[in-house]
């Protein structure tokens, strides 16, 4: 059995992958990460591309840990979610595949930022969320599946900074996807085999 890493220790994780032969192999994933405690849950995040800027977030999440928890602080903040969202992307550009992270650029900075644009960071509580799936009601289920993905994402990132101690998305229900939307995206393949051609016989003489 694998020994556990102590809580705030700067580590890299493996990924496991099967090669063109079918051999299992391993590597590492891009980056460090580091272990820690918030409100009593162990968390595991992303900590930068490099060694020293994992270990300065390291410390920076171990001293503010501290501050709070000797003079009995919550975290408090006057740093708008419009300029944190900016910080969050570029945080996140580092984990994430190009692909992934330009869909989530555009979400965040065409959906999410408009919406809640100059609030305070802790003064957001889950009815704002609500409100903001409420006002992409317009949309199909799965873009606002996608923009709730977002929102506590960014709030999570905030967290981890000592920015914010709760985060307001994070019991906020998911869309359901319209079925509709989902038979639409059906290979039409699939479609014609599951409806064949009517078939004609000849008549008898």
């Amino acid at each position: 059995m694998p020994r556990r890493r102590p809580f705030g220790h700067v580590f890299r994780r493996r990924r496991s992958f099967k090669d063109a032969d079918g051999t299992v192999r391993s590597e590492f994933r891009h980056g460090y990460y580091v272990r820690f405690r918030v409100a009593g849950r162990e968390v595991t995040r992303f900590a930068g591309a490099d060694w020293d800027t994992a270990i300065e977030y390291a410390h920076r999440l171990t001293r503010e840990g501290d501050r709070q928890d000797l003079l009995g602080e919550q975290p408090r903040s006057d740093i708008r979610f419009e300029d944190f969202a900016g910080k969050y992307l570029a945080f996140a550009k580092q984990s994430m595949t190009e692909a992934s992270f330009d869909s989530r650029r555009r979400l965040v900075n065409g959906v999410v930022v408009p919406f809640f644009r100059d609030r305070l960071l802790d003064e957001i509580a889950a009815p704002d969320v609500q409100r903001f799936l409420a006002s992409q009601s317009d949309v199909a289920g799965a873009t606002r599946n996608r923009a709730l993905t977002a929102v506590p994402a960014i709030f999570r990132r905030a967290i981890d900074l000592g920015i914010v101690a709760k985060n307001p998305a994070k019991d906020v229900r998911r869309s359901k996807e319209s079925r509709l939307a989902l038979s639409h995206s059906l290979p039409r393949a699939r479609a014609a085999s599951t409806n064949p051609p009517h078939r004609r016989f000849p008549r008898k003489s």
